[in-house]
């Protein structure tokens, strides 16, 4: 979560209502607080405090969700996660079926999207951006949705939390991993309180980040590029040698050549830019920085001596 203070005391009913019913199963809640500004983090306190099934940790800053959703992943002991963000947007009666396809096999269980409250342009920039990684990008096998509604089972959290990549991406680090799938059909919700933090720039960095991380299309492109330039130039400079020998060369004009100089310059730096982000993706992962910090725990309070009414905040 990241600034769901309005939210809490919603999700805290309704995975109450909800997920605790299901009697057969033992629950831990882990609250990954990313960074936020508001009262979330007094919030989270006060749940802990009265339900012990509910854990928290709390992030020194805002890392992103990506990121955040490693936090919790990395804390989860259970023979399964199902990862449910806090605005209650993706339903918590919906998990119920995911446990039923979990005890079946499965060993992903995704919840894709049949109907939402989203404007008109998301919806089709999610879709679109949903059909070009399924193509191209992602295992073609999988049945990956692009969010990161889900369950995974104790292997797939495993084979995630290996992943050092520092420019993640779960859906898609979930669906690199293979195994046992299945898809989940659900009506999405409007938000209850507050303003979502999916912007369409941050679906735009997502986009290019699934890109850059899961497919070498864009080294391809380069290349493809490179050729076709080298055969544009062939007619150009032939028609070049030709006024030369003709004698016109006065005809050719400063113009063409400026243009030339400044399409092939545009060329070279977009190709430049683009082996650059590769770059930046070896430099960020050969650095070795630890993905987040943690700035409080709840686990760590509980089991720790201290003073009597003292707080983790």
């Amino acid at each position: 979560m990241y600034n769901e203070g309005e939210n809490l005391d919603f999700y805290y009913k309704g995975v109450c209502e909800e997920l605790f019913k299901l009697s057969e199963y033992d629950f831990e809640i882990i609250f990954v607080d990313d960074g936020s500004t508001d009262n979330s983090w007094d919030k989270i306190l006060d749940i802990c405090d009265k339900d012990s099934r509910f854990n928290a940790v709390r992030l020194s800053r805002n890392f992103g969700s990506h990121v955040a959703v490693t936090a919790g992943l990395d804390r989860a002991k259970g023979d399964a996660a199902i990862i449910l963000a806090c605005d209650l947007q993706d339903p918590v009666e919906t998990l119920d079926e995911f446990l039923k396809s979990w005890e079946k096999g499965y060993q992903i269980v995704w919840g894709k999207r049949i109907t939402r409250g989203d404007e008109r342009w998301r919806v089709i920039a999610s879709n679109l951006f949903n059909l070009i990684l399924r193509k191209w990008v992602l295992p073609k096998d999988s049945k990956f949705t692009t969010g990161s509604f889900m369950l995974i089972d104790r292997k797939v959290i495993d084979c995630y939390c290996m992943q050092e990549d520092h420019s993640r991406l779960t859906f898609a680090m979930v669906a690199w991993t293979g195994f046992m799938q299945t898809v989940i059909q659900y009506n999405r919700r409007l938000r209850i309180r507050g303003k979502t933090g999916w912007t369409f720039s941050r679906m735009i960095s997502a986009f290019y980040n699934a890109i850059l991380a899961y497919s070498t299309i864009p080294l391809k492109f380069v290349t493809t590029l490179s050729v076709l330039t080298f055969f544009f130039t062939v007619p150009v400079a032939a028609y070049l040698l030709y006024l030369y020998a003709e004698g016109r060369t006065g005809n050719i004009g400063w113009i063409s050549t400026i243009l030339t100089i400044f399409f092939f310059s545009s060329l070279i730096l977009f190709q430049l830019s683009i082996l650059g982000e590769y770059l930046i993706r070896v430099y960020k992962d050969a650095s070795r920085r630890p993905l987040y910090f943690i700035s409080a725990d709840t686990v760590a309070e509980r089991y720790t001596i201290s003073r009597p009414g003292s707080r983790i905040r």
